[in-house]
């Protein structure tokens, strides 16, 4: 029986600042079903220790953004397809934040300045967002990346921007939420659909690949991924891409058509198939996803805001 998982390539335009990443995600069991690397090969999907029984999509050379392939094999399951691709990659999946972080110590000015607005208000035991950014000590991302790393706890109306953290010391009300543009890679979000009520989109967040939505009477987007517990993320990322994206979404149909074909058993059923005139053969199925073409995701600038 077939199986697939999608790979994502981030290609940054920080330069330096920001390794190139894979992202190895699929709707298989939690906990094996997404994970971060770093990518040795920059802005190519290039996997050292590839098996000769994974095949992929194609697409042409990966350019700043957000690319995507598919790869799929015959004898491998899912999880076994991460593991083979991801063998000597550097895991990154509980490190996302390497290359992100500001320098130590602009972050740590920032804490002082944090504790200091604090101290000047013992009663209250904490700091408003938009206090904190007017001292000029601190900028939106720096407030991310302590936020996620659990530095710093984030309350109030715009705090899902943030973990759940009930352990720190500095404590921030976030009165207003941030400028998505400001904390997500490359200062935009892709694969932008409309569902009801609202919008929802991919964006890349403090290393790791999320997805947000927003109501369609304002312009504030929430992630609806677990901003700890990245491993679960992998399900919810995985169905909404395969359905969202035409071709992967079509690779998809042709495969759950194949499945039903041979069944839990992978022996062929003698099924009737009127309304397709043809029943696909899992050797023809190999052939259409290696000749799939999947161009870099749809992006639009990161506009609004998050919290």
């Amino acid at each position: 029986m077939m199986h697939c998982v999608l790979a994502f390539l981030l290609t940054s335009n920080f330069g330096s600042k920001l390794f190139h990443r894979i992202a190895l995600v699929s709707d298989g069991p939690e906990g094996f079903c997404y994970g971060v690397y770093q990518n040795p090969n920059g802005n190519s999907f290039s996997f050292p220790s590839q098996d000769p029984d994974i095949f992929s999509s194609t697409g042409p050379k990966p350019d700043i953004g957000t690319n995507v392939r598919a790869y799929c094999s015959n004898k491998w399951g899912r999880s076994e397809i991460i593991a083979h691709l991801a063998k000597y990659l550097g895991d990154r999946t509980h490190n996302s934040q390497s290359g992100l972080a500001e320098e130590y110590e602009a972050e740590e000015k920032c804490r002082r300045s944090i504790s200091k607005l604090i101290q000047e208000s013992p009663r209250i035991k904490q700091a408003s967002l938009t206090k904190i950014l007017e001292i000029g000590h601190c900028n939106e991302q720096m407030i991310a990346n302590q936020a996620v790393r659990g530095v710093i706890k984030v309350t109030g109306a715009f705090r899902r921007f943030s973990p759940s953290n009930d352990e720190s010391y500095y404590i921030i009300d976030a009165d207003k939420p941030l400028s998505i543009g400001r904390v997500v890679s490359n200062d935009e979000i892709f694969m932008v659909t409309k569902v009801e009520q609202g919008f929802m989109a991919l964006a890349w967040y403090q290393g790791h690949l999320h997805l947000f939505k927003r109501d369609l009477n304002d312009d504030l987007w929430h992630p609806i991924t677990d901003l700890i517990y990245s491993q679960r993320n992998g399900q919810i990322i995985s169905q909404y891409v395969w359905d969202a994206h035409d071709k992967l979404s079509e690779i998809k149909r042709r495969l759950e058509e194949v499945r039903d074909q041979t069944g839990s058993t992978g022996l062929k059923k003698n099924i009737d198939r009127p309304e397709s005139g043809n029943i696909i053969t899992e050797r023809e199925l190999s052939i259409f996803i290696k000749n799939t073409h999947l161009n870099k995701l749809v992006a639009d600038p990161a506009k609004g805001w998050l919290g």
